[in-house]
């Protein structure tokens, strides 16, 4: 599960056309991993002996967290959640998201939106356990 690296960059095994900026290879690997869902973070669980580098989630959220991430890889990243197993975990980056009161752009508007569109897909009592 490799396809993104702990500082919310596209992995080195990610080896698409060289046109690609780093931002489309960031969406095309969240897509993948949004595609993977439950699976991936059942992979990633499992290979959790001598870990040292991020969870899957952990560097999703990485993703959404960072200023300096386009809104469209942003909104990518909170839709890379949409087939994973929603948990603490999960609802506390999301709703981080919600929190941030740091930017106020129309990129703003989709990104809350998005994290609403997440949240209201899920059963709260499944969310806020």
């Amino acid at each position: 599960m490799d396809l993104i690296d702990d500082q919310c960059q596209p992995s080195s095994t990610l080896k698409k056309a060289q046109e690609d900026s780093e931002a489309t290879k960031l969406i095309i690997a969240l897509k993948a991993l949004g595609n993977l869902g439950h699976v991936a973070q059942k992979v990633d669980e499992s290979s959790e002996s001598g870990r040292t580098a991020l969870r899957i989630e952990d560097k999703i959220a990485k993703c959404m967290a960072e200023n300096k991430t386009p809104d469209n890889v942003t909104v990518a990243a909170i839709h890379a959640f949409r087939r994973f197993v929603p948990n603490q975990k999960i609802s506390e980056h999301l709703l981080a998201v919600l929190a941030d009161e740091t930017e106020s752009s129309e990129g703003d508007f989709l990104l809350r939106f998005s994290v609403f569109f997440f949240l209201y897909s899920y059963p709260l009592d499944s969310l806020f356990d």
